[in-house]
């Protein structure tokens, strides 16, 4: 399947295609597995023991697996911003929004 796939984009010279279909894959495949990516950024490199409590908080605020990707960003003003990457705005209101800030701030 996958080397008809291939073959396919390579005959309509669309290769160019393939980073897109994987990515694209790879979400989906996530979803199915019901793990989220949350990239969080932090003014100062967090310490394991932190990043596992904070993994652990989003893992029971959006209810799935998280699989959390950190950096550090000395601009910000402070605290933690958290992007939860597989969500549409379609997927999530305001109000669960909301929920989950709350949620995460009471757990932190």
């Amino acid at each position: 399947m996958v080397a008809k796939l291939l073959a396919l984009l390579a005959d309509r010279d669309r290769l160019i295609l393939l980073p897109e279909l994987v990515a694209a894959y790879r979400e989906r495949l996530l979803e199915h597995l019901k793990v989220v990516r949350v990239e969080v950024t932090t003014v100062s490199p967090s310490t394991l023991r932190r990043a596992q409590a904070l993994e652990s908080s989003l893992a029971r605020t959006t209810g799935r697996s998280v699989t959390l990707a950190t950096k550090v960003d000395p601009s910000i003003s402070g605290g933690v911003i958290a992007r939860v990457a597989a969500w549409s705005t379609t997927a999530v209101s305001r109000p669960h929004l909301a929920k989950m800030k709350r949620k995460l701030i009471d757990s932190v």
